[in-house]
């Protein structure tokens, strides 16, 4: 379980992606590559020190906001990949899938999916994937059931999607609207 201050980090920047993820999207990269690397060392079968672990997620991290600053198409594939892959992961997790030493691959297949649908909706993508990511955050603080976890990421996700899609028209007709 985390600890009181690392539970309301967690929740902060859950709330920040999920209603402002589009245009904080260097955020939204950053914590999904933060968190896909936690996700991956902590299963290598090799020990590894805590604080390894987490200077090297948050490099990774870094690395990964700053090649959505400079390369957004590409980093919006990326991030729908870690997205897609972290999310699988979290899932047989959740629900104690035991995936027979296959959940790599599931992993890997949940990523392409996510990859492709990222890079062929990149607007959407990036209000739907940062308001799963944020939901994700929030609703993995509360303690709930598996089942009770998945209804509110789910609830909360399409608060993210409604609210995002609402200031993108918002702002689409106040440019419209200034021409």
């Amino acid at each position: 379980m985390l600890s009181q201050p690392e539970t309301w980090i967690q929740i902060a920047a859950g709330a920040l992606l999920l209603l402002f993820g589009r245009k904080l999207f260097w955020l939204c990269l950053g914590i999904v590559g933060f968190l896909l690397t936690f996700a991956i060392i902590s299963r290598l079968p090799i020990e590894i020190d805590s604080l390894w672990m987490f200077l090297l997620s948050v490099v990774l991290g870094t690395v990964g906001a700053i090649l959505a600053i400079m390369l957004q198409k590409i980093a919006v594939a990326i991030v729908g990949f870690a997205f897609g892959a972290y999310s699988t992961l979290f899932l047989l997790d959740s629900y104690r899938v035991d995936a027979g030493g296959f959940d790599w691959v599931l992993a890997l297949v949940g990523g392409i999916i996510a990859c492709l649908l990222a890079a062929l909706l990149f607007k959407i993508a990036l209000i739907v994937l940062s308001s799963f990511l944020g939901a994700g955050l929030i609703a993995s603080t509360t303690g709930l059931s598996a089942t009770a976890t998945a209804i509110l990421l789910l609830c909360l996700a399409l608060l993210g999607i409604a609210t995002q899609l609402g200031s993108r028209k918002r702002a689409l007709k106040k440019a419209a609207s200034t021409s």
